[in-house]
């Protein structure tokens, strides 16, 4: 638990200092863009506008807050250069996370060895940094020996970090 706890923190760190620059290309700064983000959690629908992506050579991080409730859901590809992804291993990952005063509950694919889901993106446009897409997954906690269901996900025009 406190590994993936770890790499969570640590991914969260790495997306909040990447700069604008990518293979010598830079991109405009973030503009004032509202990305959309819902999903449905076990029936219960996850709806926030605090969303945003980073880029770090081909893998895209998506990251969707939801202060009021301290939940954090993470969508990590490895290489956009493909449009559809299996979330399985450890390269492509869904998260998603609940933090109380006293712990953090984490559902995630990470190293899952079969697909525990998918994202698909329908956009990832570079001139106005914002993606689109589509997943769902089934989110395991070996802590707690449980499992959610995470379907009808969507995102559109995230911005860029």
């Amino acid at each position: 638990m406190k590994s993936l706890a770890y790499f969570l923190l640590i991914v969260a760190f790495f997306a909040s200092i990447t700069s604008c620059q990518e293979n010598g290309i830079v991109f405009p700064v973030k503009q004032n863009i509202e990305g959309d983000f819902e999903v449905v959690i076990d029936g219960e629908v996850f709806l926030t506008n605090d969303v945003s992506f980073t880029v770090t050579n081909q893998e895209i991080t998506i990251t969707a807050i939801k202060t009021e409730t301290n939940e954090t859901l993470i969508l990590k590809v490895d290489d956009f250069s493909n449009a559809s992804f299996s979330l399985e291993g450890d390269e492509n990952v869904a998260s998603y996370s609940i933090e109380d005063s006293a712990s953090i509950d984490i559902w995630t694919t990470l190293n899952a060895t079969v697909s525990r889901g998918n994202i698909q993106f329908s956009e990832i446009n570079f001139t106005n940094n914002t993606v689109s897409g589509t997943f769902s997954f089934i989110g395991r906690n070996e802590n707690l020996g449980s499992s959610k269901a995470f379907s009808n996900g969507s995102f559109s025009n995230v911005p860029r970090n």
